[in-house]
């Protein structure tokens, strides 16, 4: 999700690339599927790419609009038989979710009448005899079960699905497969597997997507929901907390920054563990977070590590708790929100900007103006200010 979203940038792509966020959302497809027929495919691919960031579509784990399948191996009876279970995320108290059934779907949950009749099952005078012919639903069993009921009444897979799992006549195995469905993208459903393979484009991939219009959505929603998906977004409307101020965000940002170099400035002192979990719980992906600034190019340059556009936050602690490390401490001053007109898109999208300057002390003394890079309440990652257009 956070892939998809932006939040995460892909490790392989290149930080100073144009167009950063389509090539991040092209490297989540299974490259596989889209390279067996390159000149049908990938155009398709780029046109749902183009409606996920024309219409900055996010995904998130507590949305309605997503659902798990989970094709499971079962035993009814002694005999082995396969089936789809359907999940959905449901909220349970404030900020707190679970996954639930919310079909299943399989020949075994389809109470059909082996045979068509218009046979009058029970007959108009039953009930002067007591209603004794009750005893010919079991005798006769699925040849004609449904026929009993009245024809208003339909037959809810997921009740018999429970009645056979309460009475032990169901067994499940073991899943065999599972995959995530998506509707949050206008005019697109699409579908992500985990593909365990030894390559770069491995682990959990777009395996499918199709087009669908809004009623064959709202025709799948209800379906999941059992009828009571717009009165699911009724509530979580209701529920919503009033998002922050721009005013607000900046400010907090302003202050995250300010403890962020406080925290390194303490690491760098005492080289102590706790302060460096402390750190890496602030930074926006241990393993994405990057810094590219004169302060890094200098470090790499004195402990004789190759150069590079930029660094993880790893390396940079790795430097800075260095018994040889030429820097003493570290400190920023004049921070504020960062905003010009002519700063790339790429890096104003989705984040708060916050400018400082950062300054060390030591044998390697060093000042120069920096942005840090915040997103979600963690630092994602910090440039120089002339980098940044």
């Amino acid at each position: 999700m956070k892939r998809f979203n932006g939040e995460e940038k892909n490790p392989y792509i290149d930080p100073t690339a144009t167009e950063i966020d389509k090539i991040n959302l092209c490297r989540l497809f299974d490259a596989d599927f889209i390279l067996k027929n390159r000149a049908d495919i990938e155009p398709k691919a780029f046109q749902f790419v183009d409606s996920v960031l024309n219409n900055n579509v996010k995904i998130n784990y507590e949305d309605p609009d997503w659902f798990a399948k989970a094709s499971c191996v079962a035993t009814f009876k002694g005999k082995e038989i396969t089936f789809d279970i359907y999940l959905t995320v449901e909220q349970r108290g404030k900020d707190m979710y679970k996954w639930v059934i919310s079909d299943v779907k399989g020949e075994i949950f389809n109470l059909k009448p082996s045979r068509e009749s218009e046979k009058i099952m029970l007959l108009p005078n039953e009930h002067e005899s007591n209603f004794m012919r009750l005893n010919s639903i079991t005798s006769e069993k699925d040849d004609y079960i449904t026929l009993y009921s009245s024809r208003t009444s339909s037959v809810d897979r997921l009740t018999v699905f429970n009645t056979l799992i309460y009475y032990g006549y169901l067994n499940i195995e073991y899943v065999l497969d599972i995959e995530y469905t998506f509707l949050q993208v206008p005019g697109y459903a699409f579908t992500i597997k985990e593909f365990e393979r030894e390559s770069t484009n491995s682990g959990w991939l777009i395996e499918s997507w199709q087009q669908m219009d809004v009623n064959e959505k709202n025709f799948l929603r209800e379906e999941l929901y059992h009828g009571r998906y717009k009165e699911l977004l009724t509530k979580d409307t209701t529920k919503q907390e009033q998002k922050p101020t721009k005013s607000e965000r900046n400010n907090e940002a302003c202050s995250m920054t300010i403890t962020f170099v406080s925290l390194i400035d303490n690491y760098v002192a005492n080289k102590d563990k706790a302060t460096l979990d402390s750190i890496n719980k602030a930074a926006k992906g241990r393993y994405t977070f990057i810094i590219a600034d004169e302060i890094t190019n200098q470090l790499a340059k004195f402990f004789n590590s190759k150069a590079k556009k930029s660094y993880k936050l790893d390396t940079f602690m790795n430097w800075l708790g260095s018994a040889k490390s030429p820097i003493t401490s570290i400190s920023i001053d004049n921070v504020k929100p960062f905003e010009h007109e002519f700063v790339r898109p790429e890096y104003s999208k989705g984040y708060t900007l916050i400018s400082g300057d950062l300054s060390t002390d030591g044998d390697l003394q060093i000042n120069e103006q920096v942005v840090f890079f915040i997103y979600e309440n963690q630092i994602a990652g910090i440039k120089l200010i002339s980098d940044c257009f």
